[in-house]
């Protein structure tokens, strides 16, 4: 039983260190999506994914969207059982980029219309981020806004880490 025991601990400590390792710059681009085959669930498992969070939020989102306009957003993200924080979010119309992100925050990667957090945040139950996201000029209708934002305990393990999801369609002025 003692050996039994040892090597299912063995076995569980090689699969931690190896996931955790697995993206050590940040997840891949996309995964904020819940269907794109590598999200962060694929990495931070344990716990059931959230989808259509209530637990993320973004200030600073108009109703309808203006094509060239430039929006200070904060994307709030709240959930009392975490200790650090992650996140990824992108912008798509019509399956390609709809506009371009910028931000003054350390630990976050930016590649156009995609921006992710490179290092987890200490986060006890609460956390923000505020960017600029600047839409396209030209913005087939609707724009699409994927955020996911892992929920973490800090002991350096993604078991129960609980990820959650947030898709918001958004309407394009015309």
């Amino acid at each position: 039983m003692r050996s039994l025991l040892a090597a299912s601990t063995s076995v569980a400590a090689a699969l931690s260190v190896s996931t955790v390792l697995a993206y050590p710059d940040g997840a891949p681009w996309g995964a904020a999506d819940p269907q794109a085959a590598e999200n962060c669930g694929t990495c931070h498992f344990g716990a059931e994914p959230v989808l259509d969070s209530e637990a993320i939020s973004v200030n600073g989102l108009p109703d309808r969207l203006e094509p060239g306009m430039s929006y200070d957003l904060e994307v709030v993200f709240e959930d009392p059982a975490m200790a650090v924080a992650g996140f990824q979010m992108f912008a798509v119309a019509a399956g390609q980029e709809a506009g371009v992100f910028d931000a003054s925050i350390d630990d976050v990667e930016i590649i156009g219309a995609a921006i992710r957090s490179i290092a987890p945040v200490k986060a006890a139950g609460a956390v923000s981020w505020t960017l600029r996201w600047s839409a396209a000029d030209t913005l087939p209708e609707p724009a699409m806004i994927h955020i996911a934002a892992t929920a973490g305990k800090d002991d350096g393990s993604p078991l129960g880490d609980v990820v959650h999801y947030r898709t918001s369609d958004l309407p394009v002025a015309r």
